[in-house]
């Protein structure tokens, strides 16, 4: 009876540790002063209103394994051949940028969890490595789903073995081109751990998804809106941001 006793108090005085010492789980709605940003931004509470070419940047980095991040998307006058995005990236440092494409900048992990073709086309991507490999590399791993409205809901959930699935006002974007390895499950896994993933919201001209599309537009009069944004998880690096 003792011996099973001190088990008990044992595993309960390990538990407060871990409890103590892991950060916790929380809903944050990240609001005007959580970001960097350049270009024509309107601010709307938790989420933006962006015209031409811009880019907003988180300053806190997220551990969102177990959890998600959701918002309202509106592309009804984004133009087709520009892109506009949200995605998050790694940085060794918070909040210093970088992302998997070589640059002026460092390479890092970046998931892409959703690049927008202006009002038409979805695509999903993995970036884990930065390289060209094979499986999720600078290439990606990715899979596309044409807009189900102008406006529709966006939500990317991780599991905690690092398994991240989008889904657009629900419907799930397969990512089978390829279908991310075990190897890139836990390298996601791993990095979200290290050194959690910080947001971006950009919106270019260049590269966008394929698809039955249509010509470019004008990158200068293409607008996009995120709006309600809500982040499940907790804080790796950077600053705590607003809470819900």
């Amino acid at each position: 009876m003792c011996s099973l006793i001190a088990s008990c108090f044992i595993f309960l005085i390990l538990a407060i540790s871990q409890a103590m010492t892991s950060p916790q789980m929380q809903m944050y709605c990240p609001v005007q002063n959580d970001f960097t940003y350049g270009g024509n931004i309107q601010w709307i509470g938790s989420g933006w209103i962006m015209t031409g070419s811009g880019g907003v940047h988180g300053k806190t980095s997220f551990n969102l394994l177990g959890g998600y991040v959701e918002f309202d998307m509106n592309t009804t006058y984004a133009h087709t051949g520009i892109n506009n995005n949200f995605y998050t990236s790694s940085p060794s440092t918070c909040c210093a940028y970088c992302d998997i494409q070589p640059g002026n900048h460092p390479q890092c992990m970046e998931m892409d969890i959703i690049e927008n073709n202006g009002n038409c086309l979805a695509q999903t991507t993995w970036h884990t490595w930065p390289n060209k490999n094979g499986d999720c590399d600078e290439n990606g791993c990715w899979g596309q789903m044409y807009h189900p409205a102008s406006t529709f809901h966006v939500r990317a959930e991780f599991s905690t073995d690092g398994w991240m699935v989008v889904t657009l006002n629900g419907a799930r974007v397969w990512v089978t081109n390829p279908v991310p390895s075990n190897n890139a499950k836990q390298y996601v896994m791993d990095t979200m751990q290290k050194l959690g993933a910080m947001f971006h919201s950009t919106q270019w001209q260049g590269w966008v998804p394929g698809g039955n599309c249509g010509g470019s537009g004008d990158l200068n009069s293409s607008v996009f809106s995120v709006e309600n944004l809500r982040v499940y998880g907790s804080v790796v690096q950077g600053q705590v941001p607003a809470s819900c």
